[in-house]
């Protein structure tokens, strides 16, 4: 497993996921749910690297593609939540990241780029 490029983001979004359940519904209308666990997967994290080096830029791009896109599944460096407080909180799982879809990158002047790219947590 991978660890992604130690490079700073400008933004993040994060969801916190949900526990692995299912639902029962009766026909009368009645629903139970079943819990399977208590770690929580499906977080969420949305990283937007606005105006970065083309040379930190290509480490993402590279990482993408080496991690067979949206198959392998890697950790998250401290850098990726620098400038927040107390992060621990959005992984107390210690689940793993894979990318949730393709990346997309905006090519701005010379020499500098934006890359934004979604990230799923999932069970290691």
């Amino acid at each position: 497993m991978s660890d992604f490029p130690s490079v700073k983001p400008s933004a993040r979004v994060w969801s916190p996921g949900v526990r692995a359940q299912s639902l029962y519904e009766s026909m009368d209308g009645v629903e139970i749910r079943f819990l399977h666990g208590e770690r929580i997967t499906k977080q969420r994290l949305s990283l937007s690297f606005n105006n970065i080096s083309e040379a930190a830029g290509t480490l993402i791009i590279n990482h993408y593609a080496s991690s067979g896109t949206t198959y392998g599944i890697f950790n998250l460096p401290a850098d990726v939540f620098a400038g927040q407080g107390n992060y621990a909180y959005t992984n107390q799982s210690n689940n793993a990241w894979r990318y949730a879809g393709p990346i997309e990158v905006v090519y701005g002047r010379p020499g500098y780029m934006s890359i934004s790219i979604e990230l799923l947590g999932v069970a290691a």
